[in-house]
């Protein structure tokens, strides 16, 4: 769809970007399976990948309905979703391939070295690497996770794939107890600036995407922050696509309508946000297949006329 590749020398996209995520697998089986306290089976994985094809279903419609094919992707992992990166591939739809390994407190490559070897299989126009990171945690781990996304960086440059760092900012105990333990609280208070400071040093230890996809702000002034440390050192056309991180309506609602008139705010990505209401209602019974896909799609395109009013578009 995008029908670009990278230039070595050049780090580039400077938008609009939508995204459907589609990706999860610990927290899928969490959050809609709701397995703990036991290993998954092969009965369970199986209703995952059936399960992700309804909302990859919803995806495409909404591709149909109004939401500009160019302009948009879906994340998506090889073991859940194999299946689903070949109907891709034969609708010469565009997928973005998830190449850490999933619930893992430190960023982690799926099927270890050997996840180059997929890239290069596979060929998708974008990868992307989710760290979990807080420049107060050890700097054993930050730099841990500082090598991992220079490694990714140069591993996107070599064969021509546009990369996007996927950035989550798990607050510390001692940063809960100064917001008395209260999450809005340390959303409003305290990540705005670690966020701002995050960038910086993954920067600085050798990150270079095409995109930063971070959890949304409450303020302008947050996500200006955030955009002019990515933006630093000839990287104008690199921007930020916001995270919805499966929050509420109203929440995600507020998370767009502020960042959108920002510029280097290129977009937003939805998940859980989006699917997981429908497919809950179909597991339940309440719900059919094709009517799970179709609300999907109307929840995708809803955030995407919110994101693009409120941009002027």
């Amino acid at each position: 769809m995008f029908g670009f590749g990278k230039n070595k020398s050049t780090v580039s996209f400077p938008g609009p970007f939508y995204v459907v995520i589609n990706e999860h697998r610990s927290s899928f089986l969490k959050r809609i399976l709701e397995i703990e306290g036991r290993t998954p089976i092969e009965q369970d994985w199986e209703e995952v990948k059936n399960l992700k094809k309804i909302i990859f279903s919803g995806y495409l419609e909404a591709l149909q309905n109004g939401i500009p094919a160019t302009q948009t992707t879906f994340f998506i992992d090889e073991q859940t979703g194999s299946s689903i990166i070949e109907q891709a591939v034969e609708a010469g739809v565009t997928y973005c391939l998830a190449v850490e390994k999933s619930g893992q407190r430190l960023l982690d490559f799926e099927h270890g070295q050997e996840y180059v070897a997929h890239i290069e299989a596979l060929k998708p126009v974008f990868i992307k690497a989710l760290v979990r990171y807080n420049p107060r945690d050890p700097e054993a781990d930050r730099m841990l996770q500082q090598g991992k996304l220079k490694e990714i960086t140069a591993v996107a440059r070599e064969h021509n794939t546009k990369l996007i760092i996927e950035v989550r900012i798990p607050a510390t105990p001692e940063q809960m107890v100064q917001v008395d333990n209260d999450d809005r609280r340390y959303d409003l208070e305290i990540r705005p600036n670690l966020a701002t400071q995050t960038v910086s040093e993954l920067r600085a230890g050798g990150a270079d995407p095409d995109i930063w996809h971070i959890e949304g702000f409450e303020l302008p002034v947050h996500y200006e922050n955030v955009v002019e440390q990515i933006q630093m050192n000839d990287r104008e056309n690199v921007g930020m696509v916001i995270m919805s991180r499966g929050a509420s309506f109203p929440q995600v609602e507020s998370w767009l309508t502020v960042g959108a008139g920002v510029d280097g705010i290129i977009g937003f990505s939805v998940g859980r946000t989006a699917f997981q209401n429908a497919i809950k209602q179909f597991r339940a019974g309440e719900k059919g297949g094709e009517d799970g896909a179709h609300q999907i799609a109307q929840n995708f395109i809803h955030f995407y006329e919110i994101f693009t009013k409120a941009r002027g578009n």
